[in-house]
């Protein structure tokens, strides 16, 4: 999914609620990536989504805007319910149960009645629902979900989907085209025959007789008296059906892998398909009037229709290719890369994000190194490489002879890069890309990470435990022993002497010489580790597979696992400096740390700042109010000032003398219209400008 003009859209339908407690945030997609498993509507205007990595988003705009909610949980969240405004349950792995009283604003978890996955949850009033999982997990509650007690199934098949037509009537269905009906509020579930063995993974009623259920090879089947008989409908598809929303009656939609829907008319008989907008799966759907519905799914997609399906606008945000590789030539300018060609270039610290041209459409693009903010090199499958002198405006494409895939680049002093890659593939070019010379590093195995410290001291990793290093810029390379057997994929040396390198099993391995000889440090995962970034000798930051980040302010002598906020593999990180970096991933994802994440070892140590910086406000977009970090490297006059796009003046923060340190100022924005305002620090001679935006 690819949606131009981010800033301007954001103005109209964006908020997005930033993980500021992680320490990092999410700036691809909007308002954030996860997974999203289910929606649900408490009225036309107030709806909840969940999803992957205990994602919870509300809306309180009919989903035009969605803000991030504290879940307490990073399970994954598969199902929703409210009963009102205010009071909900969310369900999901593990026998996750988390609720609100309060709308979402505060989630408390509820004791575990099972470890089993629960899928879905349904409620005929207040205090009763019912809840199904794994393995033919069924739990009732009687006291809003307080309690949860097992009910007895009769199948070891797994339950997707629960419907009650009123207190007592209801029906579930699962794998193996499993259909259970009670008729007693599950005292008693009964078996009846579907005519399918495929998976179903969700059931739906518009009354007391009528009702659908969806799951793979393009399953529908429909009852018309209350589940007592079902008949297959044709869908007109093969693919995966994983949800259904009905306005009424008579009109409803289908969710559909690939980005499809179908939608009916005439109550289920007959079937249509309509494109969603984009190719991510769509998990739920739900309608909150009689034409105007929600659907969320991949990659923290979400889609609404206000024409009961017939057409839908993509509400969430930005690009969700996978990305392999980012790189900052100073807090503000980066560039990220990654599957089909795709180059993405920010300007203002990755508040936005822009598509760049590419001479390789569709191809895989694996790092990038930026030089200044002008030129930048990219490697790529094919010995393809990129590099651009006018920030990337335009891209010129060399093909290295010899070399099949590259997977790697680093500076090697100014205008000097090293490439390396496939079957112990290395190359240099000392004229920012445009050349490059074929060098023998005397090992045939994967080369997948390199750095260099300067223009000739560098070290290469890869397969099967292998670490390389040179001293004389390439020519000559020699090997070290690393003391393990599993690939290494990426490696550091904030200067020549001390260098990481991370790999699989969590895999995390130091040198303070060199590489004369290298020490493993506890990672405290077994997640494959992808790249390693040090800001200085002691501050560094590890990302790998299943949203892993890892980070240490003593040189990794205490690892520290930052709270999951991204269940995507990382593939790429960039530290500007201790405070200030960026990593990337799978379906677009890009974080942002701007306080330096969470690291907590030993006493804390409150270091005086050695620069002045604005920090980016929080939340952002918002709505009334934010709060805006800046940091003086001496006491100075400070002038902290709100404008509007016309450059007048709207709001003074801070107008005097300041101490040297960190400061914080908050601005409410009751009284002022929605849209983009700057926000400027002028502290001495020091200029800062900034971007927020404020949605009402």
């Amino acid at each position: 999914m690819r949606e131009s003009g981010l800033s301007a859209i954001l103005v109209l339908i964006l908020a997005a609620g930033l993980n500021a407690q992680n320490g990092w945030f999410w700036q691809n997609p909007l308002p954030q990536g996860n997974d999203l498993t289910d929606v649900y509507f408490s009225d036309p205007l107030t709806g909840t989504a969940v999803g992957d990595a205990g994602t919870i988003l509300r809306t309180t705009d009919g989903g035009l805007t969605w803000n991030q909610q504290e879940s307490g949980t990073s399970r994954k969240l598969w199902a929703v319910r409210f009963d009102g405004a205010f009071t909900g349950i969310a369900v999901g792995e593990f026998g996750a149960i988390v609720r609100t009283f309060n709308g979402g604003e505060t989630w408390e978890p509820v004791t575990n009645a099972t470890n089993q996955y629960l899928y879905n949850v349904r409620f005929t009033d207040a205090l009763t629902g019912t809840a199904v999982g794994s393995n033919g997990t069924i739990l009732r509650t009687t006291d809003g979900g307080a309690t949860w007690t097992g009910q007895v199934s009769g199948t070891n098949d797994h339950l997707w989907g629960i419907w009650f037509t009123d207190a007592v009537t209801g029906i579930a269905v699962g794998r193996n085209g499993t259909i259970l009906r009670t008729v007693n509020a599950g005292e008693e579930w009964a078996t009846v025959e579907s005519g399918v063995s495929v998976s179903l993974f969700d059931v739906m009623f518009t009354d007391a007789n009528n009702g659908m259920a969806v799951g793979n090879s393009g399953t529908i089947l429909r009852t018309v008296n209350g589940g007592l008989d079902w008949e297959v409908v044709e869908s007109g598809t093969t693919r995966t059906l994983s949800g259904i929303g009905f306005s009424d009656a008579e009109n409803g939609v289908i969710t559909v892998s690939f980005g499809d829907m179908l939608i009916t008319s005439d109550g289920g008989a007959t079937w249509e398909s309509r494109s969603a907008g984009t190719i991510e799966m769509k998990h739920s759907v739900f309608f909150r009037d009689a034409t105007n519905g929600v659907a969320v799914g991949e990659a923290g997609t979400i889609a609404s229709t206000s024409d009961r399906g017939n057409t839908w606008d993509v509400v969430s945000l930005g690009v969700t290719t996978d990305l392999t590789g980012v790189s900052f030539a100073n807090e503000s300018t980066g560039t990220a890369v990654g599957a089909s060609g795709v180059i993405l270039r920010t300007d203002d610290g990755g508040s936005t994000w822009t598509e760049q041209p590419t001479l390789q459409p569709g191809g895989q693009l694996h790092a990038v190194v930026m030089h200044d903010a002008n030129n930048a090199t990219i490697v790529g499958a094919h010995g393809r490489t990129f590099n651009t002198q006018n920030g990337g405006q335009t891209w010129t494409r060399v093909v290295v002879e010899g070399s099949v895939h590259l997977y790697d680049v680093t500076t090697a002093g100014p205008g000097s890069v090293v490439a390396t890659g496939f079957n112990g593939n290395v190359v240099r070019s000392d004229d920012g890309g445009i050349s490059w010379t074929p060098l023998d590093p005397g090992v045939t195995n994967n080369l997948s990470g390199v750095s260099f410290s300067d223009s000739q001291n560098g070290t290469a990793v890869g397969a099967n435990g292998t670490i390389i290093r040179t001293t004389d810029g390439g020519q000559n390379w020699t090997a070290q022993e690393s003391g393990v057997t599993v690939n290494l994929s990426g490696v550091h040396f904030p200067d020549a002497q001390t260098g990481t390198t991370v790999g699989a099993r969590g895999t995390i391995l130091r040198t303070t010489n060199g590489g004369g000889t290298w020490t493993p440090q506890q990672s405290g995962t077994n997640a494959i580790l992808a790249d390693v970034w040090f800001a200085d000798a002691n501050h560094g930051t590890v990302v790998g597979a299943d949203g892993v980040i890892l980070m240490t302010a003593n040189g990794g002598a205490d690892w520290v696992l930052q709270p999951l906020l991204a269940n995507e593999q990382l593939s790429g990180v960039v530290m500007t400096d201790q405070q200030t970096g960026s990593i990337v991933g799978r379906n677009g994802v890009i974080l942002r740390t701007e306080t330096g994440g969470l690291v907590s070892i030993g006493p804390e140590i409150d270091e005086l700042p050695r620069r002045v910086r604005l920090g980016q406000n929080y939340p952002n977009p918002f709505n009334p109010s934010t709060v805006i970090h800046y940091e003086i490297e001496a006491d100075a006059h400070v002038l902290l000032g709100v404008y509007d796009l016309l450059g007048r003046r709207v709001a003074t923060l801070a107008d005097g003398w300041k101490p040297q340190g960190r400061h914080q100022v908050m601005f409410n924005g009751t009284g002022f219209a929605s849209g983009i305002y700057l926000y400027r620090l002028q502290a001495g001679d020091r200029v800062l400008t900034r971007k927020m935006i404020l949605v009402k």
